[in-house]
């Protein structure tokens, strides 16, 4: 047997494996897929949940308030039967390690009206309808 045929085929026989392989082994990456909203203002469709206990949509937002590429950024529970909005964080970090407020279910000063026509409503307008389809998680 001549060696050329013998590498041709042996070259060809691991190209097919390594096509096989990236076609059927799930490769899930995690990151990042940030919306844009108006007035400079994101959310992470990828940090998406329902709360088990409340039923409301939690969403990562990122807000840019000074139109410098700064952008702090904060997590939203959406009461998608009320219309309302809670903010969960304690304070806006330049981090995304973010501390509930232990008080967010009892300070009115958190929970406020979703505007129509603002970001809020551009969000909440976006998740609520997948709401049943989005993965459970828990507001910690």
């Amino acid at each position: 047997m001549k060696p050329m045929k013998t590498n041709k085929a042996a070259l060809l026989f691991c190209a097919s494996l390594v096509l096989v392989a990236v076609f059927l082994i799930p490769i899930k990456a995690k990151a990042d897929n940030w919306v844009e909203l108006p007035e400079e203002n994101w959310f992470n469709s990828d940090y998406t949940i329902v709360d088990r206990e409340t039923g409301f949509v939690v969403v990562e937002v990122a807000l840019g308030f000074n139109n410098d590429g700064h952008f702090a950024y904060h997590l939203l529970a959406i009461d998608c039967d009320t219309w309302n909005s809670v903010w969960l964080d304690l304070v806006s970090s330049q981090g995304r390690n973010y501390e509930i407020n232990p008080k967010w279910r009892i300070t009115p000063s958190l929970i406020f009206s979703i505007p129509q026509g603002r970001w809020f409503d551009t969000v909440a307008r976006r998740v609520c309808p997948d709401r049943y389809n989005l993965p459970n998680g828990d507001i910690r």
